[in-house]
């Protein structure tokens, strides 16, 4: 039995967050399985996800980590929002974002046309849970899918949802112009993000320049710690800081002692400058990533 309550921040008057995980909202669940990905993933680095609403309407961005957790945000949408009316969008495909979208089967689900075709592609592994192993989950498709970007309204809030190839081909931000804010699901996290497509980090690179245009200053990505994102989120630096990391995992791909570097060698000026704060589970993470980014770039030539 599931005995976890989300901490719940509210952002502005229309949008609101609900955080899992770092050991401040009960048990998952799924702690009975070895190194489930709902702990191993996203709980043990705490994550978030994103409601934008205005009267009895609602946009939810990922639906979080199980199928638990989509029905409690349903819940709680229909109960304490008064919310009759819902649309998904989501971020990209990873199981964290999509494990609750069978709470919301009824509902208009916004993705990418690429988001779609990867859960698709994954469906079987997906509900097997052999992609990340255990836990599986029930995959519930996209209704409507789209090749870059999209604008959606919720009453009179503009919502943008903008692609970029960050972290994941799939990737998707959400901007509100209106509040000067972003929204950019696994593209930047505090401490680092995983980098699960190493032969695309030079276009990860590429594309994390073209983010630091949106003039966004308040950032709020879906891995973090609660007390940045309740209060008021991040800032840019958190994109410089997701530059230096991709930039150094690069160019240090091929010396002797690369899998033996440290967060600390990675991001030295982020640190100093408190951009981020190292989270002691993304220690494995790091590690995980120096053994993709070496095995992939160790015998290449490095851009």
């Amino acid at each position: 039995m599931t005995q976890f309550t989300p901490r719940t921040f509210q952002i502005n008057d229309h949008v609101i967050g609900f955080y899992y995980g770092r050991g401040l909202t009960g048990f998952s669940g799924y702690e009975h399985i070895t190194d489930n990905w709902v702990n191993k993933g996203a709980w043990d680095l705490g994550i978030a996800n994103y409601v934008v609403y205005s009267g009895d309407s609602a946009l939810v961005f990922d639906t979080s980590t199980s199928p638990e957790c989509g029905l409690w945000l349903r819940n709680f949408l229909n109960r304490q929002l008064k919310i009759k009316h819902i649309t998904i969008a989501l971020s990209h495909w990873h199981l964290d974002h999509i494990a609750g979208l069978s709470a919301f089967r009824d509902c208009q689900i916004f993705a990418l046309d690429s988001t779609a075709a990867l859960i698709e592609q994954n469906r079987e592994a997906i509900e097997n849970g052999n992609l990340w192993g255990p836990p599986g989950i029930p995959t519930v498709m996209p209704t409507h899918t789209f090749s870059n970007d999209l604008d959606v309204k919720i009453g009179d809030i503009t919502i943008q949802l903008r692609h970029y190839q960050i972290h994941s081909r799939d990737g998707l931000a959400m901007f509100i112009l209106a509040d000067q804010a972003m929204y950019p699901g696994d593209m930047l996290e505090d401490t680092l993000s995983y980098i699960v497509e190493p032969g695309d980090i030079p276009a990860h690179l590429s594309e994390l320049s073209r983010l630091q245009q949106s003039a966004s200053d308040r950032i709020f990505p879906s891995h973090g710690s609660l007390a940045r994102l309740a209060d008021g989120g991040y800032n840019s630096s958190l994109i410089a800081a997701a530059i230096e990391y991709n930039q150094n995992m690069l160019r240090q791909a091929q010396c002797a002692n690369f899998t033996d570097m440290t967060i600390e060698d990675m991001l030295p000026q982020a640190l100093k400058t408190g951009a981020i704060a190292i989270w002691e589970n993304y220690r494995s993470v790091h590690r995980e990533n120096l053994s993709r980014v070496y095995e992939y770039w160790y015998n290449r030539k490095i851009p």
